[in-house]
């Protein structure tokens, strides 16, 4: 309706202003670029990703950080208004919202979580993980991009009454007090995390991967596997040498290492972990990208796990050889790892990532390879 039109050309509302945003958006460059990405994919290099990424990146930069949980909010309060006007096809109206809602879950975690491994490759030299990538790191995206923040739909603060203030005051107390009155729990070693390196064939051919071990007297969760009490779960990156898929796979290590009598020749750290820094690295595992690239590789899945938390910092190279020298020479230790040895219902390889992860058993050609 031409009344609604003018709204959404003046009004301040955020769901106008994100509906003037959106508005602006040309695909043209996009849909040109993405095809050259496709005839040329043979040859394709990260670099020559560059304006394709920047292409993608500027247009879903723009609202962003309002939240992937408030877009849909705010297309439902745009068909709640469309549907008040008498002429509207509600059904019709009704189809698009679900529509629009159904695509832009698809392109947040398939576009902008799906593509943010080549957009940080391109930003900076660091590892962070998704989605805090966007708020540490947000001076290099915009600079890569060529933005301004000025550019960016950002949330409105909502102001709180005093009743909610002073509720919350009161819950931070409670909070506290429980905390100051359990013996040990702020200090208390709950668990240890391992970063493992073994070389097969020097010095193309290894593996890198952290190892948890559950000292607590209750079942942890690590990522998105739960940990028996008494038990460990290895977790890695893998690739050529597995047949369900690259990615992320749990226990596959703890397996194939001790049918093969492998534990001799481990390279590997080890950190004593708290309850906080525990769910710190568990916060970590499931929200790490899961995707294996050349670069992106097994030693850049556990040393970013390992860096979360240890405190060190032990860079991503490519060659199995270099990574397992920085465990070496960060204090590593050969063969005093040993690993739970898990079952074949205890392996796992993990599908998709983020909050849409789950696992999923592997096959029998992956287990026995």
């Amino acid at each position: 309706p031409d009344t609604y039109k003018s709204k959404i050309a003046t009004e301040g509302d955020m769901k106008f202003k994100f509906l003037r945003t959106v508005g602006k958006w040309n695909l043209k460059d996009v849909k040109t670029l993405a095809i050259d990405i496709e005839n040329g994919a043979a040859d394709m290099s990260v670099a020559q990703m560059i304006p394709f990424i920047k292409a993608v990146y500027r247009q879903l930069i723009t609202i962003y950080y309002i939240g992937d949980q408030q877009v849909p909010s705010l297309v439902k309060e745009v068909y709640a208004d469309l549907i008040t006007y008498t002429d509207m096809d509600k059904k019709k109206c009704q189809l698009l919202a679900k529509e629009v809602i159904t695509e832009w879950i698809y392109i947040y975690n398939q576009i902008i979580k799906g593509l943010y491994p080549l957009l940080m490759r391109m930003c900076t030299s660091e590892f962070v993980t998704f989605p805090q990538f966007f708020t540490t790191k947000i001076g290099d995206i915009l600079a890569f991009l060529g933005m301004t923040k000025f550019e960016l739909l950002l949330p409105e603060k909502k102001k709180k009454s005093l009743e909610q203030i002073q509720k919350e005051k009161q819950e931070a107390i409670k909070k506290a007090e429980e905390e100051r009155n359990t013996p040990g729990r702020k200090d208390e070693i709950v668990a240890t995390v391992s970063v493992c390196s073994c070389i097969y064939v020097f010095p193309i051919s290894g593996h890198t991967w952290i190892y948890v071990e559950n000292l607590s007297d209750k079942v942890q969760r690590v990522g998105l596997y739960d940990l028996p009490v008494g038990q460990g779960v290895s977790i890695g990156s893998f690739s050529f040498s597995v047949s369900d898929g690259f990615g992320i796979y749990y226990n596959l290590e703890a397996y194939r290492e001790n049918r093969d009598n492998n534990s001799a020749n481990h390279w590997s750290i080890t950190k004593e972990l708290t309850q906080k820094e525990l769910d710190s690295l568990s916060k970590s595992i499931a929200g790490y990208v899961n995707y294996w690239g050349f670069y992106f590789n097994c030693a850049f899945f556990a040393f970013s796990i390992w860096n979360s938390v240890s405190g060190d910092f032990l860079v991503p190279l490519v060659i199995p050889a270099i990574s397992q020298l920085e465990v070496i020479i960060d204090g590593g230790k050969k063969g005093v790892l040993e690993m739970y040895q898990p079952t074949e219902d205890q392996i796992f390889r993990q599908r998709g990532s983020g909050s849409s992860a789950y696992l999923e058993p592997i096959s029998a050609d992956t287990l026995n390879r």
